[in-house]
């Protein structure tokens, strides 16, 4: 009985601490609103300790099949809790302290809720995951109440994201109908078996694209994008760090799950499904960059063409394309925490809203605008940082099975890129600042960034590790 909740007891642990720190801030607020950040920490730590303890397990189904345990929900699960204890170091002071329960207890137990999805092993444990994830999102946009573009960002958001649910849902309920089963290994027979008499094609069909359309949403890929820029724009800095990073890596496992796993079958559909969505968000995602003046918005935009250059690599339909897809992604979230990590900084004194606000920096603080530039010439894709590695992954998976064509638009959209993220790196060195002041940042915080882009400069330089993971985790 212990040995098959172990898979979820890093979750089970979460949720026990969120509920300690809810109680917590309600009952004892005023004078315990001090130790939160501190619980917060230590349930991160714990955490990730739990993750790497369950590691041990043997690969298979637990809890009476709802929960998948292998390499790859390990690794996610690891990289999700690290990334998201991060986040909370950024935002630790940066958060309203009259928000500041709320804001941890929903990040909490939105991010049980991506953990569930990237263990999940049917669709019932996968629809719960993806509902736990988004509703607390959906409140956490809206949380700060002084800002009026937050309530509409979140309302926005939050109609959106309930379509797209109800549309996930009635692709499962096709899939139920078909096979009898929420199961992801027996729908995948069953197709398999309907495929082999010739059966039924039409009506998984439509599953599979109703489906794909739920995901297309979560990752803002084009046309179902609209929603990122005005919610990055209206969300406060602490949520749209959050919101840009650790929900990419839950979507990414249920859709390399899915696509792998239980749609082997409809490769040649969703194939050209990503091979479409994926450059039409390149190439949309990069030029809607190019005329922004906000920089959450720019942001926005950007995370719509990168993680077009994401699904490139699953649309490779190979190992090396699977493995790139999420070399990719990770250095990714690297970076843009990075960014939203130096605008969280430099808000307070600042009040980051254009990328005119960035003017002179450098003068100002050398050491973050340096961080922020080694940042943006990443996420630009220029060498020897590992951004340029990571597109080079991506389109090289293409190559091999093809698809020049395709690497060609991608490539040259990614010059494209490099305009906007120069256009920000012109702002803060080459422009006089509107203020002489020093920026007042804790010391600790500002290594931290400083660390965070020292690692983009040596993953740039050696790759050959953190390829490894990504490698081991589709090996079949």
């Amino acid at each position: 009985m212990i040995l098959g909740i172990m898979p979820a007891i890093s979750e089970g642990f979460l949720l026990l601490m969120s509920t300690c720190i809810l109680l917590l801030g309600t009952v004892f607020y005023q004078k315990q609103a001090k130790i939160i950040p501190w619980l917060v920490n230590f349930s991160m730590f714990v955490g990730i300790i739990l993750i790497l303890y369950s590691a041990e397990l043997p690969t298979g189904l637990y809890l009476h099949g709802e929960y998948a345990h292998n390499f790859l929900t390990v690794l996610l699960k690891l990289v999700l809790l690290i990334f998201a204890w991060i986040i909370f170091i950024y935002t630790n002071k940066e958060v309203e302290s009259s928000t500041c329960v709320e804001f941890y207890v929903l990040a909490l137990l939105s991010i049980i809720g991506m953990m569930v999805m990237i263990s999940s092993a049917t669709f019932l444990t996968l629809f719960l995951g993806i509902e736990l994830m988004s509703l607390p999102i959906y409140t956490l946009v809206a949380l700060d109440k002084k800002y009026q573009q937050s309530s509409e960002a979140a309302i926005k958001y939050f109609l959106m994201g309930a379509v797209a649910s109800a549309i996930m849902l009635y692709g499962i309920s096709i899939l139920y109908g078909i096979s009898g089963s929420i199961d992801y290994l027996t729908v995948q027979q069953t197709l398999k078996n309907l495929l082999w008499v010739g059966s039924g094609n039409y009506a998984y069909t439509f599953a599979l694209l109703f489906i794909l359309t739920a995901i297309g949403f979560k990752l803002a890929l084009v046309p179902y994008h609209t929603w990122a820029p005005d919610v990055y724009q209206g969300s406060p800095l602490s949520t749209t760090i959050f919101l840009a990073s650790v929900p990419k890596l839950a979507i990414f496992a249920i859709t390399a799950k899915l696509l792998i796993e239980v749609f082997p079958v409809l490769v040649e559909v969703w194939q050209v499904w990503l091979l479409v969505i994926g450059i039409f968000s390149i190439i949309i995602g990069n030029l809607s960059a190019l005329v922004q003046t906000n920089i959450k918005r720019l942001l926005g935009y950007s995370a719509v063409a990168h993680m077009g250059y994401m699904v490139l690599g699953l649309a490779a339909t190979t190992t090396e394309g699977y493995s790139a897809g999420l070399f990719y992604l990770i250095t990714y979230l690297i970076m843009i925490i990075g960014i939203f990590a130096t605008l969280i900084l430099l808000d307070k004194q600042l009040s980051i809203e254009h990328i005119q606000d960035l003017q002179g920096l450098n003068s100002r603080d050398p050491l973050l605008a340096g961080s922020m530039l080694l940042i943006l010439l990443s996420m630009a894709g220029l060498p020897p940082l590992v951004g340029f590695l990571a597109k080079l992954f991506v389109l090289k998976a293409l190559l091999t099975v093809g698809y020049i064509k395709l690497v060609i638009v991608a490539l040259l959209m990614a010059v494209v890129g490099v305009c906007y993220y120069i256009r920000i790196i012109k702002v803060m060195y080459f422009e006089e600042p509107l203020h002489t002041d020093l920026i007042t940042v804790k010391p600790y915080k500002r290594i931290l960034v400083a660390i965070n882009a020292i690692v983009l400069l040596l993953l740039g330089l050696q790759p050959v590790l953190l390829m490894r993971y990504c490698e081991m985790a589709f090996l079949i």
